[in-house]
C-alpha cells in the first residue's frame, strides 16, 4: 500500500481520508464491539507494526504539508492520536526515524514545541517516563540542540534509568564537581538495583554482585564498570577512603567474583587494620555467594546441614588463609564427612554436597574406574558454573584435598547401601533409580549389594519390575 501512497495524493485521488482517523476509527470498533470484562487492549494494547506505523506516518505527513503544518504540529498529532486513542501504540523506532531524518530547521520547530506544550497534556503525560518513545525523541533533540535541558532531563530521571546517570556524571566529572559526581553515583546504583523507596542498601554493608547477579547473569554491562571507576576516582580524589576502597573492591568483585585467586587479591588489597571489618563483612558474603552457586540455589536452601557447615565454604576460608591451611581443611572435610553418617536423613539430605566434592575430586580420576556407575549418578542432574568449577579444583588440589580420597571411598563403601531407593517407596512402577544404586553398590560393595538383593528377594519378591530393572544392569539375581 505504501507503494502507491505517491501516486495517491500526484492524483487527488482520495483527499479526504485521514489514515490516522482510519486507524483510530477501527481501534474503537473493536474495543467497544467487545464486552467490557474483556478489555482487550489493558495489557499489551493495539501497537502498529513498523510498516503500519511508517505508512501512516507518510500518509499524514503528505496530508499536513498540504496543509501547512508545521513539523511540530505533525508530531503533536502523532502523539495527540496515540494519547486519544485507548490503547495504540505506534512503532518507536519509525517515528523517532522520521524525527531524526527531518531537516535540522523542522527538528529544531519540534524541540521548540515540545519545550513549550511540555507542561501540558499529552506531553506532560508522555514525557513522563524515560522509557516512552517520545522521551527517547525529545532526550535525542536536545542533546543535539540544547545540551543543559538534555543533561536536566536526564537527571530528573535517574530513578527511571540509570544509565541516564553517564552523561550526567562525565559533564561533572569534566567540571571537576566530584561531590556531585558522588551523589549520582549513588543514585544509579540505586536505580540499578531497583530499590524502593525508603528501601536501605548500603555499598559498604552488602556485596554487590550478589544483589545484581540477576542482572548480570550473562555479559556484565561494562557501562556500570564504568560508573564505578569514575565513582572510585571522585571518591579518591576528595579523600573519601572508605568510599574509595569499597568502591574498588565492589567492583573488582563483579568483574571475577567467580575466579576465587581474583576474588581473594581484591579482598587483601583492602588496607588494614582500619578497614578489616568491611573486609570481613564482605568476604563473609562472598564465601556464602560461591557456596550456593557451587552447589546450587534449591539444594543450599533446602539442606539445613549444607548452609550450616558447608564444605565449600570451609574450603574458601582455607584458600584465604592460604597453602599453610592443608592440614587443617584435611581435618575439617573429614570432620563433616564423619557428621554426615550420624542418621539416614542427614546422609540423603546432604548428597549433593557430598557428590558435588567427589566430582570435583574425581578430576584426578579416583572414583569413575572403581564405580563407574557412581560417577554417574553423582554427576546427574548438576548444571555446574565452569568458573567456579575451575577454582574449587585449583584449590583443592593445592590444598592437598586429593589425599581424602581413600576416605571418600571408605565412606562410600561404608554408605552407600544407605542412599539405595527402597523399591517400596516407589511411586508406579519405575525401578530404574533403585537398579542404578544396587549396581553402583554392586561395584563399590559387592558383599554389600548381595546382601540387599537377598534381602529385596524376601521383602520384594512379586515386583517383577523391579527385578525385570536388575536384571537388565546386569546385577545377580538371588536364587
Amino acid at each position: 500500500m505504501r507503494k502507491l501512497l505517491p501516486r495517491v495524493f500526484d492524483e487527488n485521488l482520495d483527499p479526504d481520508l485521514s489514515f490516522a482517523q482510519a486507524v483510530q476509527e477501527d481501534v474503537e470498533e473493536i474495543s467497544s464491539s467487545l464486552p467490557d470484562w474483556m478489555d482487550p487492549f489493558a495489557n499489551e494494547g493495539f501497537g502498529l507494526g513498523p510498516q503500519a506505523t511508517a505508512c501512516l506516518i507518510d500518509w499524514e505527513w503528505r496530508s499536513s504539508r498540504r496543509r501547512n503544518m508545521t513539523a511540530f504540529q505533525f508530531v503533536d498529532q502523532l502523539c495527540e492520536l496515540e494519547a486519544s486513542t485507548k490503547g495504540l501504540g505506534l512503532d518507536e523506532k519509525v517515528i523517532a526515524g522520521f524525527v531524526r531524518g527531518l531537516a535540522m530547521e523542522a527538528q529544531r520547530d519540534v524541540l521548540r514545541g515540545i519545550q513549550e506544550a511540555r507542561a501540558h497534556s499529552p506531553w506532560k503525560e508522555a514525557l513522563d517516563s524515560a522509557h516512552s518513545a517520545w522521551f527517547q525523541i525529545y532526550k535525542e533533540l536536545c542533546r543535539g540542540q540544547d545540551r543543559p535541558a538534555y543533561l536536566e532531563n536526564c537527571r530528573a530521571r535517574i530513578d527511571q534509568d540509570w544509565t541516564l546517570a553517564l552523561p550526567v556524571i562525565k559533564e561533572l566529572d569534566r567540571r571537576k564537581d566530584h561531590a556531585e559526581v558522588l551523589e549520582i553515583c549513588a543514585a544509579a546504583l540505586r536505580s540499578f538495583l531497583y530499590l524502593r523507596e525508603g528501601e536501605t542498601w548500603e555499598l559498604q554493608e552488602h556485596l554487590l554482585v550478589e544483589r545484581a547477579g540477576y542482572r548480570i547473569e550473562g555479559e556484565l554491562d561494562g557501562r556500570l564498570l564504568d560508573l564505578l571507576k569514575t565513582w572510585q576516582q571522585a571518591a579518591k580524589t576528595l579523600h573519601r577512603e572508605e568510599t574509595w576502597v569499597t568502591v574498588r573492591l565492589q567492583s573488582d568483585l563483579l568483574k571475577g567474583w567467580r575466579n576465587w585467586d581474583k576474588a581473594l587479591a581484591a579482598f587483601r588489597r583492602v588496607p588494614e587494620p582500619r578497614f578489616s571489618p568491611l573486609r570481613e563483612r564482605l568476604f563473609a558474603q562472598w564465601r556464602e555467594l560461591v557456596a550456593k552457586k557451587s552447589l546450587g540455589d534449591f539444594l543450599y536452601e533446602t539442606d539445613v546441614l549444607a548452609s550450616k557447615s558447608n564444605w565449600v565454604r570451609a574450603l574458601a576460608d582455607a584458600a584465604w588463609e592460604g597453602e599453610d591451611s592443608r592440614d587443617s581443611i584435611c581435618a575439617c572435610l573429614r570432620r563433616w564427612l564423619k557428621t554426615l553418617e550420624k542418621d539416614d536423613e542427614t546422609l540423603r539430605r546432604s548428597q549433593g554436597a557430598l557428590a558435588r566434592l567427589c566430582l570435583d575430586l574425581d578430576s584426578s580420576s579416583w572414583l569413575s574406574p572403581i564405580s563407574p556407575t557412581l560417577g554417574r549418578l553423582l554427576a546427574c542432574g548438576w548444571c555446574d558454573d565452569q568458573a567456579l568449577r575451575i577454582s574449587r579444583r585449583r584449590w583443592l588440589e593445592r590444598l592437598g584435598v586429593s589425599s581424602l580420597a581413600p576416605d571418600l571411598l571408605a565412606f562410600w563403601k561404608r554408605n552407600t547401601h544407605r542412599i539405595v531407593p527402597d523399591p517400596g517407596r516407589v511411586h508406579g512402577a519405575d525401578y530404574n533409580a533403585c537398579a542404578d544404586w544396587a549396581r553402583a553398590l554392586s561395584e563399590i560393595h559387592p558383599a554389600s549389594c548381595e546382601h540387599l538383593l537377598a534381602q529385596w528377594s524376601v521383602v520384594h519378591q512379586r515386583r517383577r519390575n523391579l527385578w525385570r530393572a536388575l536384571r537388565t544392569k546386569g546385577l545377580p539375581i538371588p536364587g
